[in-house]
């Protein structure tokens, strides 16, 4: 751990295979005070450009990235433009990285993929004799650069950005610690630099291989992490108090997945050492916070509609504006190879404005097997990134497991349109998103929606399915906001008796409830028809198992999405059911285990079919 005493300007924060290039000039630029110096140069970038790659600009040779750079911006030229937008005004150096030379900081891909004459190099600029190629260049203001622990230096300003998370790798650790840091450096008025190479680095033979594996979560989240902590930027708001905003990044850094609670936790000790410390927080930057945080106003609208008061799960949603999507889907999976199937076909219709989640929980403890089946949930987790363990009961509590994945996603992201989903179901995710569209751009007031396949069950048990359910945010902002929330033990007779008329979320009779004939809820269609195009005639195929998935999937690649302009609300007026309106009355409700949500049991068995559970 590093020990900052009162008064220190500067913290070396170097790696013991790194040795100085020239021992007698000693460590260059520690003598950069936080009052900025006019010989700083700012590299230029295109504000659409959200990382910045530096090593072109210092003579890197070919294409070549530093360790933690998101690799689908490695190609793009706005992500490494070298022209500089002259010395640097009144912001001060919150961070300086030396570059390395011989064996650079770079990651496994390109150590394993370089070609011949790609390592070692050394960094050697074009015209050196240019002030901006031999001094310090600063990270574009609107941009990232990832940043390591090999040879950097800390300056005052930024002392509390030296913490490095210990629940990564190491090979991920000083990544996620420099993406963290600017973050915040914005908001004090400071600013990452790279400089030329002081430090030679040659290390021990590395195992490539080994390093691809640790650095996995790297190539995987660093693009998304970015445009989180863009968003974030803006968040920032706390004149007096930055120790809460590293704290509450911290949370939020937990609440993404990038690290575990234990960091958080390490965070506020951190936080409390450099008080006892004498370390004097550096005071918020008003001016240059906002116009860091520029980029995101303008990608991003105010939303007036104000977030759920949460209650039930973990976690607290987090402060001011989150990102907005159309749709959130929450798929209850607790089947591996039906995941597969769903990330292998139709999830590949999803773009910017879907946000796909698989939920589960933990194997029983008396589960034979749960120790091998909770370490190919970890593997896959940290695989794909798409699943949520929820730490509910298993059991007959499928209400409960609907909010907590409302929740959960209301935690995270603003939203249109919520879908629940069974994992057994073909969706025409084009088909759908390119509807809600019209949906939403043809209501004059936010949608009450209440859709999917109609139950057509005695008076008094008809309801929307739960195998496919669709809320508009309206209606998911009613759940969760509502006090003494009553959960059944089926998701689909809950909902039915919360947004029957009269009840307490649909007291006023305003919600709509929609049936869509073009769910082929029963699984027959299939057998009728053939698979070709099922999307021209279908929204969802029900009771779509892994090996017929990929049979549907590849037969419907076909479909365009904009042949289908209709809005979900073309369909009201079909009348499945003759009792809609009367929904679920409160005698089905209560023999389906009605409790309150917040203390409910699910210990009924659960039924599984013939698809197993």
């Amino acid at each position: 751990m590093y020990a900052i005493h009162h008064g220190a300007e500067v913290i070396y924060d170097v790696d013991d295979r790194n040795a100085l290039v020239d021992p007698q000039q000693g460590v260059p630029h520690s003598d950069v005070s936080s009052s900025g110096k006019p010989d700083v140069f700012r590299f230029h970038s295109d504000e659409s450009a959200i990382v910045h790659n530096p090593y072109p600009c210092f003579g890197a040779p070919g294409v070549v990235w530093p360790r933690g750079f998101p690799l689908n911006k490695v190609q793009l030229v706005d992500s490494s433009t070298c022209s500089s937008e002259g010395a640097m005004d009144s912001q001060v150096i919150g961070v300086v990285q030396a570059l390395a030379n011989h064996d650079p900081d770079v990651d496994a891909i390109y150590r394993m993929t370089y070609p011949p004459g790609g390592l070692p190099f050394s960094f050697v600029a074009e015209d050196s004799s240019k002030a901006e190629t031999r001094n310090l260049r600063a990270v574009p203001a609107s941009a990232f650069t990832p940043y390591n622990a090999q040879a950097t230096l800390h300056f005052q300003v930024a002392f509390w950005g030296l913490l490095l998370p210990t629940t990564v790798d190491g090979r991920v650790s000083d990544t996620w610690r420099s993406y963290f840091t600017q973050a915040l450096l914005p908001a004090v008025g400071a600013v990452a630099a790279f400089s030329p190479g002081w430090v030679e680095q040659v290390g021990n033979p590395r195992n490539y291989l080994a390093d691809f594996k640790a650095e996995f979560p790297l190539y995987q989240r660093s693009g998304a992490l970015v445009e989180f902590l863009l968003q974030y930027r803006d968040l920032v708001s706390n004149a007096s108090a930055l120790p809460l905003e590293i704290e509450a990044l911290a949370v939020a850094m937990y609440e993404y997945g990038i690290v575990e609670d234990e960091d958080v936790a390490l965070m506020q000790a951190w936080l409390e050492d450099l008080r006892d410390a004498g370390y004097a927080f550096p005071e918020y930057d008003m001016q240059h916070q906002s116009t860091a945080a520029g980029v995101a106003r303008q990608q991003h609208t105010s939303v007036d509609e104000k977030l759920p008061a949460l209650q039930i799960g973990r976690g607290q949603p987090s402060p001011g504006e989150l990102p907005r999507v159309l749709l959130v889907v929450a798929i209850l999976s607790a089947r591996p190879e039906r995941r597969n199937a769903i990330r292998s076909t139709w999830s590949a219709w999803g773009d910017e404005r879907v946000e796909l989640r698989f939920f589960t929980e933990a194997p029983a403890e008396n589960n034979p097997d749960a120790e091998s089946i909770t370490a190919a949930l970890e593997e896959e987790m940290a695989l794909h990134q798409d699943v949520v363990l929820m730490d509910i009961d298993s059991g007959m509590n499928f209400a409960l497991k609907l909010v907590w994945a409302m929740q959960w996603m209301s935690h995270r992201w603003m939203f249109n349109f919520f879908l629940r989903l069974d994992d057994d179901y073909f969706l025409c995710l084009g088909r759908l998103l390119h509807e809600l569209e019209t949906t939403f751009k043809t209501t004059q007031e936010p949608p009450k929606i209440y859709a999917g396949h109609i139950t057509c069950g005695r008076s008094g048990n008809t309801r929307i399915d739960e195998a496919y359910m669709l809320l508009s945010t309206s209606l998911v902002t009613r759940v969760l906001s509502t006090t003494d929330l009553m959960c059944g033990g089926h998701g689909g007779v809950t909902a039915g008796w919360w947004f029957t008329p009269g009840n307490p979320l649909n007291e006023a009779g305003d919600v709509t409830w929609v049936h869509d004939p073009r769910l082929d809820h029963s699984g027959r269609a299939l057998k009728q028809e053939s698979a070709d195009n099922v999307c021209k005639t279908h929204m969802g195929l029900h009771k779509i198992y892994p090996d017929t998935m990929t049979e549907v999937w590849n037969k419907s690649q076909a479909y365009d999405d904009n042949d289908h302009g209709v809005s979900l609300l073309h369909y009201i007026t079909d009348q499945s059911c003759k009792h809609v309106p009367a929904g679920v009355s409160q005698s089905t409700f209560n023999r389906d285990h009605a409790q309150p949500c917040e203390t409910f049991t699910g210990n009924t068995k659960i039924h599984c079919g013939a698809g197993g559970c």
